[in-house]
């Protein structure tokens, strides 16, 4: 059905279907990855996507490999820097002779625009990500840098909680105000909060500046 582009009947099917083990639990992921990707939904197909490695232990190793290159794809388009570099780190180590040519130019000039002193800068969006009554909608991302700010703000951004692996603190979402996190607090995860549909944009600031540089285009597998 997906193949014929039947893809509002085929996602009636998928979602009749309850998964039995990890096997069956990958599979469906993947089949909603392939519906959402035929849509342009990238961040829904992102999604799936890691539900499928969530539950990796029933893909096998070339199926799992090939997952992972296509998350990698998605966390550069999406600027999922963070993200990015963890997948990379990952498929270098255990898929490096399957990797392509343009994916290792990628992956490279990644770990180079990290280790620079240009900003990155990530637009978010929040979303619920559970039953709307039981939870707020959020976006969250963890944090390269040490210093960070919000600007381009649209719609109800409320608050941000930074999370860390030694403290947390909230603080509330002002446009071009630039937050700072000790080193000592380890790494750190950023949450935000407010109504849904409600967009911004992130950005992370080298230490040895104060103001926004320009930002290049995420490199192309």
């Amino acid at each position: 059905m997906i193949d014929a582009a039947q893809l509002f009947e085929a996602k009636q099917q998928l979602d009749e279907l309850k998964p039995n083990n990890n096997y069956e639990a990958g599979r469906l992921a993947l089949a909603r990855a392939r519906i959402a990707e035929s849509t342009g939904d990238s961040e829904q197909s992102l999604g799936h996507l890691r539900t499928a490695l969530f539950v990796s232990d029933g893909l096998e190793k070339a199926l799992l490999g090939s997952v992972q290159r296509q998350v990698f794809a998605l966390e550069l388009g999406q600027r999922e820097w963070a993200a990015a570099l963890e997948t990379y780190d990952s498929l270098r180590s255990d898929y490096a002779g399957e990797l392509t040519v343009p994916e290792k130019l990628a992956g490279d000039e990644l770990i180079a625009l990290v280790a620079s002193d240009r900003s990155l800068s990530t637009r978010g969006e929040l979303e619920c990500r559970c039953d709307k009554e039981n939870g707020d909608p959020l976006w969250s991302a963890r944090l390269l840098r040490r210093e960070f700010a919000f600007s381009e703000i649209a719609g109800a951004v409320d608050r941000f909680e930074v999370r860390c692996e030694t403290r947390q603190f909230t603080g509330k979402v002002v446009a071009d105000t630039t937050w700072k996190v000790p080193d000592s607090w380890g790494k750190c995860t950023l949450f935000v909060f407010g109504e849904e549909g409600a967009k911004f944009r992130l950005v992370e600031l080298p230490t040895q500046i104060a103001t926004t540089q320009p930002v290049p285009d995420p490199p192309q597998p």
